[in-house]
């Protein structure tokens, strides 16, 4: 170091040392200005609240300790971050120029533009600063100079911080510009200047370094605050995120204990939001054994292999209710690839199981229903053929019968034949109940009454017994009569059959109202529901899907038609049935009605109608053993007979008859005729030819819709094939009554 620089060294140390002890006093007063505090206005505080007061203080009387003139930090939009005055000069001139504004507001004063310590400090200094992003040195309003750094953050401008340095003048001219420009008295401008103590350059050119110092730590801070605030706010994103998802995260460490579990996992398992979860083993222990010995071996697939994986399983809640969980296992790994810990994303799907098995149910019901309507097609054909044939074999025994006497020896031979004739019938009657396209004959009916008689009558001689519990208000229904007590029947033989030791068959009906959202597939409405319970062997759940199919028994003597066959009427009623069954409890048959608007009206006793006649009967059907069967029996009551093979031949006869005075006095007409003309393009053509034609419907098959409303096509009475000479004799009786 040469001499000079030594020179200039002790005299800095020297200065330092003279008589300015005071440039290191903490425990001078911090100076108020009587307008207040200006950085209350601020707006932005973005270096307000990222430095904080207390640092920017720190800073501002690091500066002032060196120059005791001003110090002010701006923020990027001009307001005050932080503002300090040390000494006379800055505080008076600033306190002359806010005077000037004539305003006791702030605000107002700081856009007035005669503010002019302000005006300058910003405008002149610090605003340059920031808009160009170099520091910049200016001569002072007030007579010294001002010196400001921009404060970059993250590559950008945010503010700036501002100095003043140098002396005040002494120059005469210069002080009375200034007393002029500020509006103040001119010696007391001298005397407040001439208490500065002057600061040599050194102190000033440290203190201009210590201000770009104090610029980067300021820019500095307020990037880590930045990144903190926005890392905090990209947490709260993130936890609300999870904290609102539809699934349950996890974070499974690698010795598969829970570190973290979204609010959603605590509500889908309904745990307590403060249970002690954590750290704790996962899967949880409540969950069952299945569920956690299959998760386990997920999770240990994923640690070894570090592969994503699936898997979907049943598991629990805390109380105990089922819950579906399809949960993906994620591996997340650390900066050098391996497995940090496990993430577990888990959605619970029970809606979902749900309806997906009620689908299932659906479609076992829709293949069911499809499988009756194939064998219903079938039924029907096979059906109309045998009642053709049971016709003859009922109709002749039935003639041959009524000239019988009943002590002959042939009487009970042909009685055994004729109840032989009715258990077939009975047997296509059951195929013609799911048969396509047939309707129920329905009437309001006492249902209490049929169920009471056809139960009674199936357990009769059995070990069992009926238990009824027949509300007694029931809402009327429209039934068809025969096919409600073959269902009873059908019902309660196997409840009897369940139960081999004999038991007790309970037997309810009620009224009840369905919602939409029972769950039960019928329109919302009034209903009437028949139980009829057994404390049997049960059915196998296997079985359950499968009852209701045609020919599907598991007795060894059964025909499989006996459900099928229920099935079929309460559909065809626009009602439902429903089973439930548990093995070695019983099984449960639920059967809804819906109800009808008539009220039930009680029959009258009606005494059995006996029939004799004359005129002359056309008899149309395509069979000729019919034609001579039902020739015998019209014969045997006093009628003249004419016959036809279809009903183009019948129509011909019918009109040629109407010339003649042998017209005819009724016709029965085939409703089916293979190849031919059939009873409803016959009858049409009849009523043309004479509207009051006495028109009798038959077809074997019986639950043709014609049968169920014969009135609305035309005719005036109906004799379902097989039939006896004394049905026949009781439908004349009837149309011939209307005369």
């Amino acid at each position: 170091m040469n001499t000079n620089s030594r020179t200039d060294q002790l005299n800095k140390i020297k200065w330092l040392s003279d008589n300015h002890a005071d440039l290191l006093d903490a425990n001078k007063s911090p100076y108020i200005p009587t307008y207040g505090d200006i950085t209350e206005l601020n707006t932005c505080r973005l270096i307000m609240d990222s430095v904080g007061k207390d640092l920017l203080a720190e800073i501002a009387e690091d500066t002032i300790d060196l120059l005791d003139t001003s110090v002010a930090i701006y923020e990027a939009n001009g307001d005050y971050a932080f503002g300090m005055f040390s000494s006379g000069w800055c505080q008076y001139l600033d306190l002359a120029s806010r005077q000037l504004c004539k305003t006791n507001d702030n605000q107002k004063a700081l856009v007035c533009g005669k503010w002019l310590c302000h005006e300058n400090c910003w405008n002149d200094s610090a605003k340059v600063a920031i808009e160009s992003g170099c520091s910049t040195d200016i001569k002072c309003v007030g007579g010294i100079c001002l010196y400001c750094e921009p404060i970059y953050s993250a590559g950008r401008v945010i503010g700036a911080i501002n100095i003043g340095y140098g002396n005040p003048p002494n120059d005469y001219e210069q002080l009375k510009q200034v007393a002029k420009k500020f509006e103040v008295d001119m010696e007391e401008l001298v005397k407040i200047g001439g208490t500065y103590q002057s600061r040599p350059q050194y102190i000033i050119d440290l203190a201009k370094k210590r201000l770009k110092a104090w610029a980067r730590l300021i820019g500095d801070t307020v990037e880590k605050e930045e990144a903190k605030r926005k890392l905090k706010e990209a947490q709260k994103r993130n936890q609300a995120l999870l904290d609102h998802s539809p699934v349950c995260h996890k974070i499974v460490d690698l010795d598969f204990n829970l570190k973290y579990m979204s609010a959603n996992g605590f509500k889908m398992l309904k745990l307590d939001y403060n249970a002690e979860v954590y750290g704790k083993p996962y899967p949880f222990e409540f969950f069952p054994e299945t569920f956690q010995k299959a998760m386990t071996e997920k999770l240990k697939h994923v640690k070894k292999t570090g592969e994503i994986v699936v898997l979907e399983a049943p598991a629990k809640d805390i109380e105990g209710n089922e819950v579906w969980l399809e949960s993906s296992l994620i591996p997340i790994f650390d900066d050098d690839g391996r497995i940090d810990y496990i993430t577990v994303v888990s959605a619970n799907i029970t809606q979902r199981k749900k309806h997906e098995k009620e689908k299932k149910r659906f479609e076992e019901q829709l293949r069911q229903s499809q499988k009756m309507e194939a064998i219903g097609t079938l039924a029907g054909g096979i059906a109309h053929d045998f009642n053709n044939m049971l016709g003859i074999i009922t109709g002749n025994i039935s003639y041959v019968l009524s000239r019988l006497n009943k002590d002959d020896e042939l009487y009970e031979v042909l009685t055994d034949i004729q109840e032989s004739s009715k258990q077939a019938q009975g047997l296509t009657n059951q195929l013609l109940t799911f048969s396509k396209g047939g309707a129920p004959v329905k009437k309001v009916a006492d249902i209490n009454k049929i169920i009471r008689d056809a139960a009674i009558f199936s357990i009769r001689g059995a070990a069992s017994k009926c238990i009824f519990n027949l509300s007694e208000d029931l809402w009327p229904v429209e039934v068809d009569e025969g096919q409600i007590n073959q269902v009873v029947n059908n019902l309660v033989i196997n409840a009897n059959q369940a139960m081999p030791n004999g038991g007790a068959i309970a037997i309810c009906t009620e009224n009840v109202t369905i919602e939409s959202e029972s769950g039960i597939p019928l329109p919302s409405g009034r209903y009437v529901k028949i139980v009829i319970e057994d404390q049997g062997i049960g059915i196998p759940e296997k079985h359950l899907l499968n009852i209701f199919e045609p020919y599907f028994t598991t007795k060894q003597k059964g025909s499989g038609l006996g459900l099928t066959t229920t099935y079929s009427i309460i559909k065809k009623h626009e009602g439902y049935i429903t089973v439930y069954s548990e093995i070695e409890k019983g099984t449960v048959f639920n059967i809804y009605l819906p109800t009808s608007l008539n009220d039930f009206k009680e029959p009258k006793d009606q005494k059995e109608a006996k029939h004799k006649g004359q005129g002359k009967i056309l008899v149309m059907d395509d069979q000729e053993p019919i034609l001579k069967m039902v020739g015998r029996m019209l014969k045997s009551m006093g009628y003249k007979t004419a016959f036809s093979a279809d009903g183009s031949q019948a129509i011909k006869m019918y009109k040629k008859a109407q010339t003649t005075e042998d017209a005819f006095d009724a016709v029965i007409l085939d409703l089916t005729v293979p190849g031919g003309m059939g009873g409803l393009k016959t009858i049409i053509e009849l009523l043309k030819i004479d509207s009051n034609v006495k028109a009798i419907a038959s077809s074997g098959y019986s639950n043709d819709p014609i049968m169920s409303n014969y009135e609305d096509y035309g005719f005036c009475g109906i004799v379902p094939k097989p039939y006896t000479k004394s049905q026949l004799a009781e439908i004349l009786n009837n149309i011939f009554a209307e005369k």
